[in-house]
């Protein structure tokens, strides 16, 4: 063997080396970007991701867990130095992640995670009549007929959530609906009433 083919073996083989499988650990603690409280019983998740085309991800979920009553977290994993290992948040009704972090194996790091709270808004929605064959509330579609429900939606503290109510109306060849302003703050016990006599009277949804 040749030393040019020597060195290029040697050089692979550290390569191999150095991007074998290593033991990471990853601890902290996620806290409400407001007050810096910590906030129990957020999942904390630790995904593998892998670019598919420009800036496009196809991110997996190998670990996760809920942060204790104290808020903190510890991740125990495995991984190649290769890989991209991203922690962050698992978001939902009540938190909104506002940090996420890439971390390596290899080594033990400590991260502190920051959540946006968001707090509910009661909203009574009544439709006297809906011919449309579909309506669409809230990231929902709903059946026609008339319609009297009740429920909730979500956002950061003194803020305005926006519904958006929408239906098709075939003939006009266009949606009509309109949108409500609903605001979101903490101990708001008042419940937003909507009522609509007719969604096909509805003018255009801009």
């Amino acid at each position: 063997m040749t030393w040019a083919l020597m060195a290029a073996a040697l050089i692979f083989t550290a390569c191999k080396k150095s991007d074998r499988d290593r033991p990471g650990i990853v601890e902290g603690e996620v806290v409400d970007v407001d007050t810096g409280l910590p906030i129990a019983g957020v999942t904390v998740c630790l995904n593998t991701c892998q670019r598919v085309g420009g800036d496009a991800f196809h991110c997996e979920t190998t670990h996760e867990m809920k942060t204790g009553a104290d808020g903190k977290y510890s991740l125990t994993f495995r991984g190649r130095r290769s890989k991209n290992f991203r922690l962050e948040l698992v978001s939902s009704d009540s938190i909104l992640p506002y940090t996420s972090y890439n971390i390596q194996p290899g080594q033990k790091t400590r991260i502190r995670l920051e959540a946006i709270r968001a707090f509910p808004a009661k909203v009574r929605l009544v439709i006297r009549k809906n011919e449309a064959p579909q309506l669409y509330c809230k990231n929902s579609i709903l059946p026609p007929g008339p319609l009297d429900t009740t429920f909730s939606v979500w956002g950061p503290k003194n803020t305005d959530f926006i519904l958006h109510l929408g239906a098709q109306d075939k003939t006009a060849g266009f949606v009509r609906g309109v949108r409500k302003i609903i605001p979101i703050f903490p101990g708001n016990s008042e419940t937003t009433l909507i009522v609509i006599e007719d969604m096909l009277q509805l003018p255009k949804l801009q």
